[in-house]
């Protein structure tokens, strides 16, 4: 091998070296992208999730005070109505 050759290979192999030296840069930043990313989401996915747990938690409680309140207004109309009936049969 002619010294040329030797230089020109060595040259070429110092070339893949810094190539490959910046694949596994651009590797490990696009690695740590991506689980930056993944853990981005899934905080958000997370919040989400217990945003809507809250809300669904809200309404139900909100629908049962509805449902108090209303089976109470029925309750005190039935109460009304049968304390009539009874005056109306006691005056009898």
């Amino acid at each position: 091998m002619s010294l040329f050759n030797l230089c020109v290979s060595r040259v070429d192999e110092s070339k893949n070296s810094q190539n490959q030296g910046k694949v596994m840069s651009l590797n490990n930043d696009h690695k740590v992208k991506v689980h930056l990313l993944v853990a981005e989401q899934t905080k958000e996915w997370s919040d989400m999730v217990l945003r809507q747990l809250v809300e669904e938690h809200d309404g139900k409680k909100d629908h049962i005070v509805q449902q108090h309140e209303c089976l109470r207004k029925l309750l005190i109309d039935a109460q009304t109505a049968q304390l009539k009936e009874l005056e109306v049969k006691q005056d009898r």
